[in-house]
């Protein structure tokens, strides 16, 4: 699972795991949620779990490959818990979220990253920084984007992703 505008337009995508490429297809792709779900044949490796209730002050950790790597991993906060207007991914107009707004350093290159409880369970998938304060970052919440995982695992063939974002 990664954000829309991480695959938007993307024909060939591959998933990294370790320091081996992986061909992947993506199998659900909602850029109102700007969530995409990739499907990886023969990859061998454990899914995480979903955690749908997490309270404000919750201590997180945000994970990814900020600026182009190496992995990373912050430590953050749950701040709340919010339905968020924001851009869509084209800025075509807006849309309405239901996001966890995190007290943590979050830089281009999280989208789509997990961020996940102190038990390894993923709360949230980032989608956004602050534009006004480098302390703040936004996720989608878990509950918010299970549906969407819901299909990528049933999902087999590849669909449009639409335009290029960026």
């Amino acid at each position: 699972m990664t954000n829309a505008h991480v695959v938007a337009g993307v024909t060939d995508p591959t998933v990294l795991v370790g320091d081996d490429r992986h061909p992947a297809r993506v199998v659900h792709y909602d850029s109102d949620l700007d969530i995409a779900v990739l499907a990886v044949d023969g990859l061998d490796a454990p899914a995480l779990s979903f955690e749908r209730e997490v309270g404000e002050r919750a201590n997180v950790a945000v994970l990814g490959y900020p600026e182009d790597g190496p992995y990373d991993v912050q430590a953050g906060r749950v701040r709340a818990e919010q339905r968020l207007r924001s851009p869509d991914i084209y800025n075509e107009g807006s849309v309405i979220r239901e996001v966890l707004s995190l007290r943590a350093l979050i830089r281009p290159g999280n989208s789509g990253g997990p961020v996940v409880n102190t038990n390894g369970d993923v709360v949230g998938v980032v989608f956004a920084a602050s534009v006004t304060d480098k302390d703040t970052g936004y996720a989608v919440t878990a509950d918010a984007v299970s549906g969407a995982a819901d299909a990528g695992r049933t999902g087999t063939r590849a669909v449009d992703t639409g335009d290029c974002t960026g």
